[in-house]
């Protein structure tokens, strides 16, 4: 198991987003997707980390 924090629960959030969303309450649209972004392009969430937020890169629409 890792000793980073941050690489334990990015491993946990993928697990959880790709199996099983529903186990921590989250509702994926149906595009699979649970984030949003915002009009200047940045990942939007209060429940992410600030770590974990990235500039979009794609239209996800």
């Amino acid at each position: 198991m890792s000793k980073d924090p941050l690489k334990h629960f990015s491993k946990f959030l993928s697990l959880v987003l790709r199996h099983q969303p529903e186990v921590i309450g989250l509702r994926l649209d149906a595009q699979g997707y649970v984030f949003y972004c915002s009009a200047n392009g940045v990942w939007l969430s209060e429940h992410i980390p600030p770590e974990y937020i990235q500039i979009c890169e794609q239209n996800h629409d």
